[in-house]
């Protein structure tokens, strides 16, 4: 134990006061306002409010009447009070100059965007803006309406957010489609009524049996065999070609990838358009297909007695004319508006005769019906479609895109051509049967002449 004084009852009194203990090791924490100074490890610590004392036992501090520490002046080392007190003043006036100098970039922000505000009403230097309602309290009109408690008030409003091009308007994103709306297309169902062929050949030579002449009959034991007739002749039936084509931009083709899918939609829809006006009324002149229009069978009713009324009796007649040639009637061809008028057809009670809930599938008299523009209103075709006729492929449709054609290398353009070959055979003319319902509901019905 160390030799020095043992220190005075006031002195320990004094020191518990101001100290409590922190962990059982000998740790004592003081509080108070005046610095306690002791010695730890050959250096002194300045201890304030809050402080930890060294690690040095309570026993040892109070072995000893005055510690070293606390009969040793204050010293310095390292720790001037002023030299701190100074660096925190100096801190302090850095960050006072950071939060001064950013308030000002924020007002300044603050009158830039007050400034382009009123600027927005054109008035070239005018009042600062004002909400709605201090335009509605600042109005000479409203202060009138006040006294008087009569009449009404318009305010204008200054300073509103439009859809306007000097207002709000370039902030709005149009929605923009990428499928544009086309035009209408009709419909087209003419060429799935005949026989579908293929080709290798530009040209399709048929023998025709032109004349049947049948003397076939009984014949008694060693007489002559009767003698028939048959004559042929060889008919051609060429490919013809179907073809168009349109101009196109480079880079309309690479920046809109939905029109090279439009356009190829547009040019074989072209192509099928053509395709079902040449199989029903082509002229076979020059390139165009012979169809079946063409060499059809006026309409003659063939049923005696039987009176004409109305529309679907002349269609029941024409198919009667058709089955009289051998070749049974297996569709019917008419323009949008006629059909529709025989699906409208009532009974005496207002009932629809169509039932048009019973099917999907548009026929009559069990046999389908196929619309088309390509027809006349009020004309009618009635035929053997499958037997009568048939479509032989030579090339399928195709759609080309090149840009080797004229100038197109120079000018950055684009050629798009659609084709198809196809060749049109009428195997039995006489298997179709065309007319016009007002010509035939006006006609005389066979045996009544």
């Amino acid at each position: 134990m160390s030799s020095a004084a043992v220190p005075s009852r006031k002195a320990e009194r004094a020191f518990r006061a101001r100290c409590t203990p922190f962990n059982h090791g000998g740790d004592w924490q003081c509080s108070g306002k005046a610095f306690l100074h002791l010695r730890h490890q050959s250096k002194m610590v300045p201890l304030m409010k809050n402080t930890l004392m060294p690690h040095a036992p309570l026993a040892a501090l109070l072995a000893s009447r005055q510690p070293d520490g606390l009969r040793s002046a204050v010293r310095a080392d390292g720790n001037d009070p002023s030299r701190v007190i100074g660096e925190l003043s100096r801190e302090v006036n850095r960050i006072t100059g950071d939060v001064t100098q950013r308030l000002e970039q924020l007002e300044t922000r603050q009158k830039d965007i007050e400034q382009s505000a009123g600027s927005r009403r054109g008035s070239g230097g005018g009042s600062a803006s004002q909400s709605w309602g201090s335009q509605l309290e600042n109005s000479t009109a409203a202060q009138s309406l006040n006294n008087s408690l009569r009449g009404t008030v318009a305010i204008r409003v200054e300073n509103a957010l439009t859809s306007a091009s000097a207002s709000g308007g370039a902030l709005i994103a149009p929605d923009r489609r990428s499928d544009p709306i086309g035009l209408p297309r009709r419909k087209l169902t003419v060429r799935q009524l005949f026989a579908q062929g293929r080709t290798t050949s530009g040209l399709i030579e048929w023998p025709v049996q032109k004349t049947r002449v049948n003397n076939a009959a009984p014949v008694a034991e060693t007489n002559a065999k009767p003698e028939s007739q048959y004559t042929w002749e060889m008919k051609k039936f060429p490919v013809r070609t179907l073809a168009h084509w349109v101009p196109v931009p480079r880079q309309m083709m690479d920046d809109i990838p939905v029109l090279s899918s439009l356009i190829d939609g547009e040019l074989r829809y072209g192509l099928d358009d053509v395709e079902d006006m040449e199989l029903l009324k082509g002229d076979g002149t020059g390139e165009h297909l012979e169809g079946v229009m063409t060499t059809a069978s006026p309409f003659v009713n063939p049923i005696p007695d039987f009176a004409l009324t109305q529309k679907i009796d002349v269609l029941l007649a024409a198919i009667a004319q058709v089955d009289e040639t051998n070749m049974p009637a297996d569709g019917i061809v008419l323009h949008p508006l006629d059909w529709r008028g025989i699906q409208g057809l009532k009974d005496t009670t207002g009932r629809y005769l169509s039932e048009p809930f019973a099917e999907l599938i548009e026929r009559l008299f069990k046999m389908p019906i196929a619309t088309s523009q390509a027809m006349d209103q009020g004309d009618f075709l009635v035929g053997s479609f499958l037997r009568g006729a048939e479509v032989f492929d030579r090339m399928e449709t195709e759609v080309l895109i090149s840009s080797e054609d004229r100038d197109n290398f120079i000018k950055n353009m684009l050629t798009v051509r659609a084709e198809e070959r196809l060749a049109f055979v009428k195997k039995y003319p006489q298997a179709f049967v065309t007319g016009n319902f007002a010509e035939a509901l006006a006609a005389v019905p066979a045996g009544n002449g």
